[in-house]
C-alpha cells in the first residue's frame, strides 16, 4: 500500500535581506533577478546611510552589514526563531533559480553535515547540538587570514570528491593567476548567508561582539571566518573518529571526565556550502563555469571537453533533478505574453562545468583581469533576461501564495509584492517601488526598445 504523505509543519516564513546604502544599476539587477523568481520582497539594510571611514574597507559598509544584520534580526520574537533568513550581498549577486529549489538544497545539506558531525563527534554531536541550522558559501582561498590561522586550520575539508578537479585537486599551482584553481571550495565566503533567526542571531552577536574590539581593516569576512574557525576548534577535542572529515587535525577520543574537554560554548550551528550549490561565488573559480542548455544532450560533455575536463563518474552528467522537477521558468497564473512552454532544460543556466551543479545565486565577486565587467556582459545571458519585463509584470500581478513547500513545511514569503524593497526611512520602515530605486537604469536593465517621443530607442 502507499504510504501516507506526512502532514505538513506549520508554515515558516521566508525572509529576505540584502545590504545595500544607496541605488545602482547591480542593485537593480539583484532586486529584478529575485523578483521575477517569487523570492520575497526584500529588506534593504543601511538604506541611505554614509560609510566614509577612510580607515575601514567600503567606508567601513562590510562592519554596518553585521551591525545592520543584527539590529534586524533581534526584531523577532521568540515565536519567529525557526523561520528562515536568506541575506545576499547587493552589488553582485544575480538570483538564477526558484526559492524552493534553494531550501530543498539548504536541508540537503543540513542534512549531509548533521550525518558527517555523528560520524565525527558520536554522542557529542547531540549533547552539544553540533546540528547545522545555517549555511554561508564558500571559496577555495582562506581569506583574509593564512593557512596557519585557526580560521584556516580548523575547518572542515570539503565535502567534494578528492579528485573533483583531476589528480591535482588540492594542489597550490605555482602559476599565480591560477594558483587557487585546483583547491576544493571550503573556506568561508560572506556573500550569501541562509539559516534560522535563532541560529543568526547567536552567530551575529559575537560577530558584533568580535566586531567592537578588532575592527581588523572592516571586513566582515575577517570576522565570521574567525568565528566560524573557532566554533570548529571547540568541537576538535570531541573527535571519536579518523578519516576524511578530520584528517587535518587526527581524533582525540575522551577517556573520563577528568580529561573530557571543556562544554563548547561558541557553537552557532554554521557550516559552509562546499558544492556551492546554494550560491556559487566566482573569485577563483573564474574558469570553471559555462552558461549551458541541458536539452542539448551533448554541451555539458562539449564545455568539458573544450576545457580539457576529463569525464568523472562521480560528478552531475546533466541537469539536476531538482530543477528539473521544479514548476517551468515562465510558470504564472496571469495572461503575459511568456513562453510558458519553455523547459528548464531548455532555459541557458551557469553551471560549474566541474562538479556539474548549477548554484541557485551567482556571486560575481570575481576579479582577476577585470571580471566584474561579467555583470554587464553576462547579464543578457540568464533565461528570464529576454522576457524581464514581462516577467516582472506577471510576478506583481500573480496572487500571494507559500514560495515552497521544504523541510517539511510552506514556506510563505515575509513581504509580498514583486519588485518592492522594505527600507528604513523617516524613522519607520517603508515600502518603495522598483521604479523609485531603478528607474534610471532601465535601459542597461531591460535593454528593450523603449518609445521615446514617439521614436524607438534601443537600449544599452
Amino acid at each position: 500500500m502507499p504510504k501516507t504523505p506526512p502532514t505538513p509543519q506549520t508554515p515558516g516564513s521566508l525572509h529576505l535581506v540584502i545590504p545595500a546604502s544607496r541605488a545602482d544599476v547591480n542593485l537593480c539587477k539583484t532586486i529584478l533577478s529575485a523578483a521575477v523568481l517569487g523570492y520575497p520582497a526584500p529588506t534593504l539594510l543601511n538604506w541611505d546611510v554614509a560609510f566614509d571611514d577612510p580607515n575601514l574597507v567600503e567606508g567601513g559598509s562590510h562592519l554596518g552589514k553585521i551591525s545592520g544584520f543584527l539590529s534586524y534580526l533581534e526584531e523577532f520574537p521568540p515565536s519567529r526563531d525557526q523561520d528562515l533568513v536568506l541575506m545576499v550581498d547587493g552589488y553582485d549577486i544575480w538570483f538564477q533559480l526558484p526559492p524552493n529549489v534553494l531550501l530543498e538544497r539548504y536541508y540537503a545539506v543540513n542534512e549531509v553535515a548533521d550525518r558527517r558531525s555523528k560520524q565525527a563527534y558520536g554522542t557529542a554531536a547531540t549533547t552539544y547540538n553540533f546540528t547545522q541550522r545555517s549555511i554561508i558559501s564558500c571559496q577555495k582561498r582562506c581569506w583574509p587570514w593564512t593557512l596557519e590561522d585557526p580560521p584556516c586550520a580548523a575547518v572542515p575539508q570539503s565535502t567534494l570528491p578528492d579528485d573533483v578537479y583531476g589528480e591535482n585537486t588540492d594542489t597550490y599551482l605555482d602559476n599565480d593567476r591560477d594558483r587557487f584553481s585546483k583547491i576544493r571550495q571550503r573556506f568561508l565566503n560572506s556573500g550569501f548567508t541562509l539559516g534560522t533567526v535563532e541560529s543568526l542571531k547567536a552567530l551575529f552577536r559575537h560577530a558584533k561582539a568580535r566586531m567592537e574590539t578588532d575592527k581588523n581593516f572592516g571586513s566582515d569576512q575577517h570576522i565570521l571566518s574567525y568565528l566560524f574557525g573557532q566554533q570548529e576548534a571547540e568541537r576538535q577535542p570531541f573527535r571519536v573518529s579518523t578519516g576524511p572529515v578530520n584528517r587535518l587535525l587526527g581524533a582525540v577520543k575522551p577517556t573520563s571526565a577528568v580529561d573530557a574537554p571543556p562544554e563548547p560554548v561558541m557553537q552557532f550551528g554554521l557550516g559552509l556550502d562546499y558544492g556551492s550549490s546554494l550560491s556559487l561565488a566566482t573569485v577563483f573559480a573564474e574558469d570553471d563555469t559555462e552558461w549551458l542548455q541541458f536539452d542539448n544532450g551533448t554541451t555539458l560533455e562539449d564545455a568539458r571537453s573544450a576545457r580539457k575536463i576529463p569525464h568523472k563518474g562521480k560528478s552531475v552528467q546533466g541537469l539536476q533533478s531538482d530543477i528539473e522537477q521544479s514548476r517551468p521558468p515562465f510558470s504564472t497564473s496571469t495572461t503575459e505574453d511568456l513562453p510558458r512552454n519553455q523547459s528548464w532544460s531548455s532555459s541557458p543556466l551557469l553551471t560549474n562545468l566541474w562538479t556539474g551543479i548549477t548554484p541557485a545565486i551567482i556571486h560575481h565577486n570575481a576579479h582577476r583581469d577585470g571580471l566584474k565587467a561579467l555583470r554587464e556582459q553576462w547579464w543578457d545571458r540568464t533565461w528570464y533576461f529576454p522576457h524581464a519585463r514581462a516577467l516582472l509584470d506577471a510576478r506583481q500581478r500573480q496572487p500571494s501564495g507559500p514560495v515552497a513547500f521544504a523541510g517539511g513545511r510552506y514556506w510563505w514569503p515575509s513581504q509580498h509584492g514583486a519588485g518592492l524593497s522594505r527600507v528604513w526611512k523617516d524613522d519607520a520602515w517603508r515600502m518603495i517601488s522598483y521604479n523609485a530605486i531603478c528607474s534610471n537604469w532601465d535601459l542597461e536593465v531591460f535593454r528593450d526598445l523603449e518609445k521615446l517621443d514617439g521614436e524607438s530607442v534601443e537600449g544599452s
